[in-house]
């Protein structure tokens, strides 16, 4: 099973994925050093593929796991997709919609078009902060 969460920066998509208990990567991994978050737009295109080429090896290995990132448009996240359906692997895309403050800074300026710019994507469950409805979901 495959993961898919999204949502603003500040939004539980990391927190979710903990508390789902399966291993889980997002682009902000890729930004620690030493413990310290060190954000260069200029990596962001390695750090997205180096969390898709982690998302497919552990799914490769049959491990359940969550793939995490801002994915404001649903092309962002659609090589998931179609890697899954190619070799028949179930996935739910969850949207966090909870607003926990954001740890990195993001000026509200850019929230508020990161925003602006969310697509939505049918059949997509949405988190807002209440664990036991959304696996309610997950299981249906």
């Amino acid at each position: 099973m495959l993961y898919i969460i999204r949502g603003l920066p500040g939004s539980g998509k990391s927190t979710l994925a903990y508390k789902l208990g399966v291993a889980f990567f997002e682009p902000d991994m890729f930004a620690m050093h030493n413990g310290r978050y060190e954000f260069d737009r200029n990596k962001l295109p390695k750090a997205i593929k180096w969390c898709f080429n982690s998302v497919l090896y552990s799914l490769k290995q049959g491990m359940d796991c969550a793939a995490v990132g801002t994915f404001t448009k649903v092309e962002h996240f659609q090589d998931y997709i179609k890697f899954c359906e190619q070799v028949q692997i179930p996935y739910k895309v969850i949207h966090c919609l909870t607003d926990f403050g954001n740890i990195h800074n993001v000026p509200k300026e850019v929230l508020d078009k990161m925003k602006s710019e969310m697509e939505n994507y049918p059949g997509e469950l949405y988190y807002g902060g209440d664990l036991g409805q959304l696996m309610d979901k997950l299981w249906k």
